[in-house]
């Protein structure tokens, strides 16, 4: 079972390396985002949400709210970067984006 876990966790890194470094930064969010996706999926199904709609409910919502901070913080180039990213300036915006993840957690 550790020799199957060990193994994983290469091909993962492997594959997070290889994504960090060959695609574009735009690319490598949205590669992020599908990972969160997964992420919310599974933690769904540790939370107790074990019918499938609600699981895809929650993925979806926390998908979607970590696009929307990505945009609010001008770290996703959408076209429509909103109003707030402009104003703040992506620094300022990325601190308190941060902030609040790390007093959330």
């Amino acid at each position: 079972m550790l020799k199957e876990r060990i193994i994983t966790a290469v091909i993962m890194v492997a594959l997070l390396l290889l994504a960090l470094f060959a695609l574009s930064s735009q690319a490598f969010v949205y590669v992020l985002l599908a990972i969160l996706f997964i992420s919310a999926w599974e933690w769904a199904d540790l939370a107790g949400l074990s019918q499938p709609l609600l699981r895809i409910i929650y993925a979806v919502a926390i998908t979607a709210c970590a696009y929307f901070v990505g945009d609010w913080a001008g770290v996703i180039e959408t076209g429509f970067t909103s109003r707030w990213s402009q104003t703040l300036g992506k620094s300022t915006a990325l601190r308190d984006v941060l902030g609040v993840g790390v007093l959330w957690w």
